[in-house]
Formats: structure tokens, sequence, C-alpha cells
């Protein structure tokens, strides 16, 4: 009996010192070496640890989780656009009369009405009077361009004038104002919409390139 006992803690004895390094070799929690993976989490409790099934890489950030998609309406306004007007070049017709004209692009989404004014330079007085024809007067909203005419004569046109000295070159003397608007009825497409204010008209600067919208 006493030779079993003396062989049982020989054998004990033998396998601690082994059984110690692979506690530490694999993850035995060991406040004095901490060389195993820091890569992932471990949970210790006393003198064992545990690896997490989840493994993290340092450092660590939380990410956007979509949560919802909430629903986006609009009302579609009208809008037109004028493009590449250039210049009116009047031509001398008769002694007091002048003409000429030129071509706009128009880009618009709804049906239009155009009205043409001529607005005199009040540095250069001119007396007379001005007409003007626009061609197509209405327009039908398209997806591509559409040609506007836009015909300009001065009758009575004042030549005794310290303003328009003989043989002089491209005097400015006025210009052509272009005004615009829907022809339809707007009660019938501004209420009921979802906005809840539309925007206000303002007439456009007198440049080649305008844009209006209701």
């Amino acid at each position: 009996m006493l030779k079993k006992i003396i062989v049982v803690l020989a054998v004990l004895a033998m396998v601690s010192p082994a059984f110690g390094q692979w506690k530490t070799k694999f993850g035995a929690w060991d406040p004095n070496n901490i060389s195993f993976d820091r890569t992932v989490d471990w949970e210790q409790d006393g003198e064992r640890s545990q690896r997490k099934a989840e493994a993290w890489n340092w450092p660590a950030e939380y990410r956007f989780v979509p949560m919802a998609d909430i629903k986006v309406v609009m009302d579609v306004g009208f809008w037109i656009r004028l493009q590449d007007c250039g210049t009116i070049k009047l031509q001398q017709k008769m002694v007091n009369q002048y003409g000429g004209q030129v071509k706009c692009k128009v880009y618009t989404n709804v049906a239009i009405e155009w009205k043409g004014d001529f607005i005199k330079d009040p540095a250069v007085n001119l007396a007379g009077s001005a007409s003007i024809a626009l061609d197509p007067k209405f327009m039908s909203p398209s997806k591509g361009a559409q040609e506007l005419g836009v015909k300009l004569k001065l009758d009575g046109v004042d030549l005794n004038n310290d303003k328009l000295p003989a043989g002089a070159k491209c005097v400015q003397v006025g210009w052509v104002r272009l005004s615009v608007r829907p022809t339809m009825n707007p009660n019938t497409y501004m209420a009921g919409g979802c906005g809840s204010s539309y925007p206000q008209y303002s007439p456009p600067s007198p440049d080649n390139d305008s844009m209006v919208w209701w």
C-alpha cells in the first residue's frame, strides 16, 4: 500500500510542471505572463481563461445600420429657360425707320405665352415708336429646344441727336424685355399639392440666359 502511494505522488510530481506549461501556453490566466494572442477577447475566472467565440480587430468602431426609409414627395413646378438670344442689330430701312431680329432657344415644361416690350435707353432720346413681333407667341411644353423669333421695328427715329453722331457704330439705344407666363388656370395645378408654399416670381436680369419658375 505504501509503495502505491509513493508511485502516485511521483507521477503527480512529474505531470504538474508539464501541465502548468500547457496552461500558460494555451491561455491559462497568468498575470505575470500575458503574451498570448491579444487580438481576441478572453474571459477569465480565477485561474481559468476562455477564448470568446467572436474575434475583434482593434481598434473597433460602431457602424451605421439602416433603420427606416421615409417617403419623400414633391410638387413639380413650372419652368422656362431662355438661351442664346444674342443682340438685336438694327438696320436702317428708311431715313427714320430701323428694324432687326434675333432667334432664341426656349426650353419649357409647360404651355406658355410670350410678351415683348421695348425699353429705351434714357441716355438716348430716340423719340418715335417701337413695335415688337414674337414668333411664335404661344408655345407648348417640349423636352427639346424650341425657337423663338424676336423682331423689333423703330419708326420716327430722331437722328438729329447728339447721342447719335453721324457714322457711329453699334450704339446701344435700349433693350427688348421678354416676359412669359403659363397659359393654364393656376388653381387647377397649384391647389391640393404637398408643398406648403410656392416661390414668388421675380423678373430675370436682362441677360442672354434667363430662368423663370413658378
